[in-house]
């Protein structure tokens, strides 16, 4: 095997190619090796920001499930409050209504009445006086 292995690098040959103006077709082999570098890096820190989503994700999804687990936990902790009757916002037709003391509001406007009398009566006073 190995004579095998000698024989084909032997009868390589080597070929050579004149190249139209090499400088320029240099300078474009290091852009693309320059483009490619970068295109590399950009592709590995596109899998690194995967795979920090990922996990984000995960720990997302268990926080979920936490919580969920967590309210269940409180829901059945406290305790039930006992049912009110519910209260109708309408007043009933039999319930009855207080009603206002019109006699203060009339003894009000009778001594109004006799202030004013006593003012008209001091007023003619004056004028006899």
């Amino acid at each position: 095997m190995k004579s095998k292995s000698k024989k084909i690098n032997e009868t390589k040959e080597v070929m050579h190619i004149k190249i139209d103006r090499p400088i320029s077709m240099r300078k474009e082999i290091l852009k693309n090796a320059i483009t490619a570098t970068k295109l590399l890096q950009d592709y590995d820190e596109i899998k690194i920001l995967r795979e920090t989503k990922k996990s984000l994700f995960d720990e997302l999804r268990s926080l979920g499930s936490e919580i969920i687990v967590l309210q269940r936990n409180l829901h059945n902790s406290i305790p039930s409050l006992p049912e009110e009757p519910t209260i109708n916002k309408a007043r009933d037709v039999n319930q009855t209504i207080p009603k206002f003391d019109f006699e203060s509001v009339k003894e009000k406007t009778d001594v109004d009445k006799l202030k004013g009398e006593l003012a008209e009566i001091e007023a003619k006073l004056k004028q006899l006086g």
